[in-house]
């Protein structure tokens, strides 16, 4: 599903490139602010931009389109500033917002104020997206006219309030530029931010920022994907490992076995041969974690049935040994999402494991390639053509193109060694 949100600055003069952009991104959801046309147009609009239905915020400042044949749009709740209502699609239900700030930072706080209150009762899937008319950070501004400082802490304070995350995006740093009394201004006023539950739901979400023709804004493209990745998966070396009692004389007992030889060649082969030992004993003996928690979970629920059934000593007993195995399993589940996420700076208990897996999310998606320019007119996007260029590029970069011959030089040398 891939979702356009602009601020066009009057569909009269962005249709034709709301148009294509439509087409060649092929988006199912676009979210329109400051159409500047006159709501009774709205079906024309609808039909020359290619979408099978409309609505439009009750006082006419965005306009939201939609594919049905893909996307099922429902509740919708009109507020001064915004737009909210839920996306149901075959593999995905959550929450759009779509926003419209005003320009007084004042009249912004009922903006921040419905946001979080909307929040409240977020448990599923939320988008907010739109022209903020505000930034975040004293960063996101250039220029000698400068906002209100308040306002910008207000801003900041509303998207944590509401525990909403900023992803990485492609495209330049500023959003919107303008010329103001002392020159120009550019900022960064549109944005889109997700809760946990939405980054969770997907594997790649790619925000790319596109050119402002012929608005002040740039649009900003949304693409979402579950990927299918093939290919060999790295070891990782498990802290967790080491809550197993027997592990360490098991990684004694594989490192003493067998005649490898001295030297690096014999530590490198003592290495590979644990390696592959250790797959084997994380798959046959310790076991996969979240299958483990999915087991316990089942088991103490049965115990707490036969318990309430039949309070004796025994099934009391059996309950709390059933309740102590699965809380050791999520402090396992808890260090292997820690271990992912490489943080070692937090105490224990400060965090969940909610929290460590979406922060592997977030930095699996600044560390991930999702194209490749080859040359100054060819830009690969695909995973297979990424993965093929990035072989060829490095082959080409440790492949001797002329080999030097020294031959020549040698004959200089005298010879000491028969």
């Amino acid at each position: 599903m891939n979702c356009i949100i602009w601020n066009a600055r009057g569909l009269d003069a962005s249709s034709t490139r709301l148009s294509s952009l439509a087409i060649q991104w092929r988006v199912k959801l676009l979210i329109v602010i400051e159409p500047i046309v006159d709501r009774s147009r709205m079906d024309l609009f609808k039909n020359v931009l290619g979408f099978s239905d409309a609505l439009s915020s009750s006082i006419n400042k965005i306009w939201v389109f939609w594919d049905s044949s893909v996307l099922g749009i429902s509740d919708f709740t009109w507020h001064a500033q915004s737009v909210h209502f839920k996306v149901v699609s075959n593999d995905f239900e959550g929450w759009v917002t779509g926003v419209y700030g005003k320009h007084n930072y004042h009249t912004r706080r009922e903006l921040w104020d419905s946001l979080a209150t909307i929040s409240l009762s977020m448990t599923t899937p939320w988008m907010v997206g739109g022209d903020f008319n505000e930034i975040a950070a004293y960063s996101e501004h250039q220029g000698s006219s400068m906002t209100i400082i308040r306002g910008i802490n207000e801003f900041s304070d509303c998207i944590s309030a509401c525990n909403l995350i900023d992803l990485p995006y492609e495209g330049p740093k500023f959003t919107w530029s303008g010329v103001r009394a002392n020159g120009r201004v550019w900022r960064r006023l549109d944005r889109v931010l997700f809760n946990n539950h939405f980054i969770n739901k997907f594997d790649s979400i790619k925000i790319s920022l596109l050119n402002k023709t012929p608005s002040d804004h740039n649009p900003i493209l949304i693409q979402f994907s579950n990927l299918s990745l093939s290919g060999p998966r790295s070891f990782k070396f498990q802290n967790m490992w080491f809550q197993n009692r027997d592990f360490l004389e098991f990684i004694k007992t594989k490192w003493d076995s067998g005649k490898t030889g001295g030297g690096m060649k014999g530590l490198i082969t003592k290495i590979q041969v644990l390696k592959k030992e250790l797959r084997i004993w994380n798959k046959e003996v310790f076991g996969n974690i979240f299958d483990d928690i999915k087991l316990c979970e089942k088991e103490v629920l049965e115990s707490e049935r036969k318990f309430e059934e039949n309070p004796c000593d025994i099934n009391r007993e059996d309950l709390f040994h059933k309740k102590g195995l699965l809380t050791q399993k999520y402090k396992l589940e808890k260090k292997f999402w820690k271990q992912k996420a490489h943080i070692n700076w937090l105490k224990e208990g400060d965090r969940n494991s909610n929290f460590f897996h979406l922060y592997v999310k977030i930095r699996q998606r600044k560390q991930s390639i999702t194209s490749i320019k080859q040359s100054a007119d060819n830009i690969l996007t695909s995973l297979s053509g990424i993965g093929n260029e990035v072989v060829r590029f490095f082959t080409n970069l440790y492949t001797e193109k002329n080999p030097v011959s020294y031959d020549e030089m040698l004959q200089y040398i005298p010879q000491i060694i028969n």
